[in-house]
């Protein structure tokens, strides 16, 4: 795997002039629930809030477009020990499904230059757990090195309940959902968001939402196209809750965290 340059652009800013936001986001919903009707900053916010998880997306897509349709996935790059040689080899070896959680996600990304640690907290965040690993210690580029079966910084955080240094959800990887995180266009399908309270149940003591308990949030599906929403099973989705499980769904956006993965089940956080 080859090591990129960790200073100067990413290679998502290489795109960035080829980038921009749907026009006419619906963004008073948002703004009502932030407590900011008519604060313009609140609204600037917001605009940056989607722009930059069209960055995160354009990277994964283009992290998948160069791994066979495959979004990054952090047991398929640090993968278990080949079974054959008895040891570690890059690229081969059953995939390490224990190691897909959010904090491996986001934290793979960044060592390999896709994006900075600062684009994945969101401007928009209320959680005061969650801050940017650029604004403490920094992140360590050193700790990518697959020569010593190393790829990214694993004191990157993504708890909610005590530090996380993201704020986007993505679904779980794991069955059956990882069996979605492909590069597959699926317009109707959510790959990346906002938070949203635990399994869609509207509450005001969540930090996703409103002191009326109302959400609102933007969302980016497979096919790259943007929605901001003010309900949490949207009309687009067929009444699809997207921060719980419809086990009777064949196709679930499901977004939240994955704190940890044993045995093949996520341990999931929302708020």
């Amino acid at each position: 795997m080859k090591r990129f340059q960790r200073h100067g652009l990413t290679r998502i800013d290489v795109l960035g002039g080829l980038v921009c936001i749907v026009a006419a986001l619906a963004m008073s919903a948002i703004v009502f629930a932030q407590g900011g009707r008519g604060n313009p900053n609140v609204h600037a916010k917001t605009l940056k809030d989607a722009k930059q998880q069209e960055q995160i997306h354009q990277a994964m897509l283009i992290f998948a477009r160069e791994s066979e349709g495959t979004f990054p996935r952090p047991g398929l790059i640090n993968r278990l020990a080949d079974p054959d040689l008895g040891r570690h080899i890059p690229g081969r070896g059953p995939e390490d499904v224990s190691a897909n959680t959010t904090a491996n996600l986001y934290s793979c990304m960044i060592a390999q230059n896709y994006f900075t640690p600062e684009l994945v907290v969101s401007p928009v965040e209320r959680n005061p757990n969650v801050s940017a690993k650029a604004n403490e210690n920094g992140y360590d580029y050193d700790a990518y090195n697959p020569v010593d079966d190393s790829y990214w910084d694993s004191d990157f955080k993504a708890d909610l309940k005590t530090k996380s240094h993201v704020s986007f959800a993505h679904p779980p990887l794991v069955d059956p959902h990882v069996d979605r995180w492909l590069d597959e266009m699926r317009p109707n399908y959510a790959q990346l968001g906002n938070r949203g309270p635990t399994d869609g149940t509207l509450d005001p003591d969540s930090y996703t939402c409103g002191p009326h308990g109302n959400w609102a949030g933007n969302i980016v599906f497979g096919d790259n196209h943007f929605e901001f929403l003010n309900s949490t099973t949207p009309a687009s989705l067929k009444v699809d809750n997207l921060f719980a499980v419809d086990k009777e769904r064949k196709l679930d956006s499901l977004l939240a965290f994955t704190k940890s993965i044993v045995a093949g089940k996520a341990e999931l956080q929302f708020d």
